[in-house]
């Protein structure tokens, strides 16, 4: 992946605010649906591998376990219509055997993307900014074609991760 930084805005309840993303990071945000149900229940900045910056959506479903998962799609809102990347599927990790190991330092939710026709793994962690409010931020990585469990490979390491994101844990 390309080493180029992209800004965005960091949306929260209370302003937006800039924020650096390496290629591969993405950010979730609670989303204000306004008088639409159909409305995503997040959203936020997702930079892409060549450095450029799409919006992440994601919708709250539950599995039969009672679970919650994400669904949602990577859309291009830079022309006049929107164009839909990819789309993605977030399990929590408890859901998945070969990361229960890494799940209590590791990432919350994990799963799998396809963004241009790449398959991807994702994962993504619940974070709280200093004024309280919660967000979430993530990864997204591209799996080799050869036949991988790549929820097993999409964990980064603790300390890489909060290095990415500027959380200091040891506070």
């Amino acid at each position: 992946m390309a080493t180029a930084k992209t800004k965005t805005k960091k949306a929260t309840p209370a302003e937006p605010k800039e924020w650096d993303l390496n290629p591969g990071q993405y950010l979730l945000y609670n989303n204000d649906k306004g008088d639409n149900p159909k409305r995503p229940d997040l959203r936020g900045p997702i930079c892409l591998e060549e450095g450029s910056t799409a919006q992440i959506s994601a919708w709250k479903k539950w599995t039969i376990t009672n679970e919650m998962k994400l669904e949602g799609t990577i859309q291009d809102l830079s022309g006049a219509e929107p164009n839909t990347l990819g789309r993605f599927k977030l399990y929590t990790a408890s859901a998945s055997p070969t990361v229960l190991a890494e799940a209590a330092a590791g990432p919350a939710m994990v799963g799998k993307a396809e963004i241009e026709g790449k398959p991807m793994a994702m994962t993504l962690r619940r974070q709280t900014a200093k004024d309280g409010s919660t967000y979430f931020a993530g990864y997204v990585n591209e799996i080799a074609q050869q036949r991988i469990d790549p929820l097993a490979d999409a964990t980064p390491d603790q300390d890489d991760f909060n290095q990415d994101f500027g959380i200091d844990d040891h506070a």
